[in-house]
């Protein structure tokens, strides 16, 4: 009995050891309209969920940056 009572607790140990997940409002579209204006020849960009997000695929090895986004 003292077997299983310790490895109750183990399990229960680690339950509330392990790292849950972060708890936060999902991203939903909002009253903006974003928009993409101004892209070098070579990179994409859009916007995807409604207005949730700007993806932007590049070459490797190319650095990004979006002000003001």
């Amino acid at each position: 009995m003292s077997r299983i009572m310790r490895l109750g607790a183990a399990v229960l140990g680690l339950l509330v050891l392990l790292p849950a997940p972060a708890l936060a409002d999902p991203p939903v579209p909002t009253n903006y309209r974003s928009t993409v204006v101004d892209v070098p020849a070579g990179i994409e960009a859009r916007i995807v969920g409604g207005d949730s997000f700007l993806v932007v695929e590049v070459p490797r090895g190319t650095i990004v940056e979006v002000p003001g986004y």
